[in-house]
């Protein structure tokens, strides 16, 4: 590269400088938000701290106000909070103040600290109606309440964006959101269903083996009752046992009437499919100590 070339791009250089450094504040402010809508987080950032450094700029507050908006979207929530917070604190004035109450909101969701973005959107509703952020802000809200499982009023807020700012960018999303929902609502009562039925058969399985259990416990002690007996024992049994089966059996029937007369929905019931569970366990109860009792009379009239 010759001397004259090399001078050439030295002027060049210098001229650019010059330039820059002659950049008007707004200018550079504006320059940073054009990174930013390009989603060139980063350089915006870069550029609206450089904003910030400069003592004597007339942009200094709405720099710190972008400023935190890029670092947000870089998922950098500290720092962004820490100048958004400054911000607030010092540049009431800035035109951006209304809109650093959503952006705080953002901030915190971006952190899942949902209960004080929830808190934070709904400080920014109050105090500012009639921004054109609300409707973001009630998303916003919902999507706090959807992540931690507060459904219905979740879908509440989903459906305050549909219904009241249909022009919204986010009715959309909204809507997808609340399909979501209902799908979760299915979801959930479907599990339920599971979870029933479930343990419904665990009791019917735990009953049927009960009384599996207990049908055998009865068998072996009349058997060993009835080896044990002597004459004078036999006819005492035989009127003792034929007395109860005489109970039994109109306590058996009154059941069977009732469950005769039932409506459609009681014999769906649990609590009546319960009892009819009970009744059959006491008609096999009853045919035991028939059995029983024929072997008694049959043992009775052997020995006499």
């Amino acid at each position: 590269m010759n001397k004259v070339v090399k001078i050439a791009i030295f002027c060049v250089l210098c001229l650019t400088a010059g330039v820059f450094a002659q950049e008007s504040p707004r200018s550079k402010l504006h320059r940073g938000i054009e990174l930013y809508k390009k989603s060139d987080f980063g350089n915006a950032a870069n550029a609206f701290r450089v904003l910030t450094e400069e003592e004597a700029s007339t942009e200094k507050g709405n720099a710190y106000f972008w400023l935190a908006k890029s670092l947000s979207a870089l998922e950098r929530y500290e720092d962004a909070s820490n100048y958004l917070e400054h911000f607030v604190a010092n540049f009431s004035r800035s035109p951006y103040f209304s809109e650093a109450f959503y952006e705080r909101g953002r901030i915190l969701y971006g952190q899942k600290d949902y209960d004080s973005a929830i808190a934070a959107f709904q400080t920014f509703i109050t105090r500012y109606p009639e921004s054109e952020y609300v409707p973001n802000a009630y998303f916003w809200m919902g999507e706090s309440l959807f992540a931690v499982g507060n459904l219905l009023p979740a879908e509440k807020m989903f459906s305050t964006v549909i219904t009241q700012y249909p022009t919204s960018s986010r009715v959309e999303t909204a809507r997808y959101r609340n399909s979501l929902i209902g799908l979760k609502y299915r979801e959930e009562e479907l599990l339920k269903l599971l979870k029933w039925s479930h343990e419904e058969y665990l009791k019917s399985v735990d009953a049927r083996a009960n009384l599996e259990k207990t049908y055998t416990e009865i068998v072996s002690s009349y058997q060993r009752q009835i080896a044990a007996l002597n004459t004078d024992d036999v006819h005492g049994q035989v009127l003792k046992l034929s007395e109860e089966n005489r109970v039994l059996r109109a306590e058996l029937e009154a059941q069977k009437a009732i469950r005769s007369a039932g409506t459609p929905a009681a014999l769906t019931d649990p609590e009546f499919e319960g009892r009819m569970q009970i009744l059959s366990a006491r008609e096999q109860a009853l045919k035991l100590k028939e059995e029983y009792l024929d072997q008694l009379i049959s043992k009775y009239e052997g020995k006499n």
